[in-house]
């Protein structure tokens, strides 16, 4: 199973680095194998709810300060599908791990000479697989 899930978090990353973009068939498919891995539905649900939410929230505010969105809806619905994965108490951990590689990555894009919108799906994917390791050796 983890081989498929590194399969579609590579396949993801690799799209958005190219198209700035997240196809929704892959994120649904991460969504249904996380869904067949099973778990606790609630903690499942809760955290999908936190991560997806806070992704909104975060999109906005940077729209109401800069009318432009710091997130892309498709980062949105990847946190949310990201959230399927991960107990509650890893939501900090992910959040952290996803933050500094996005902080890396920007100055990397911008650096490169790519402007200012950079691909945020390679951050998040490694801090997925980073917390999903994590939980699997736990």
């Amino acid at each position: 199973m983890i081989y498929i899930v590194l399969g579609l978090l590579s396949t993801i990353s690799i799209v958005d680095i190219k198209r700035l973009y997240i196809p929704d068939s892959l994120l649904i498919a991460l969504a249904l194998l996380a869904l067949i891995n099973g778990g606790d539905w609630g903690a499942m649900f809760l955290s999908a709810v936190v991560l997806g939410g806070l992704g909104v929230l975060l999109r906005q505010a940077y729209v109401v300060k800069d009318k432009l969105p710091a997130l892309g809806l498709g980062d949105c619905k990847m946190l949310f599908v990201c959230g399927l994965w991960l107990q509650p108490t890893m939501i900090p951990a992910f959040l952290i791990i996803t933050g500094l590689c996005g902080v890396i990555t920007a100055i990397i894009w911008y650096y490169l000479g790519y402007g200012d919108r950079f691909p945020f799906a390679p951050s998040i994917s490694l801090a997925l697989l980073r917390c999903i390791f994590v939980s699997e050796i736990t």
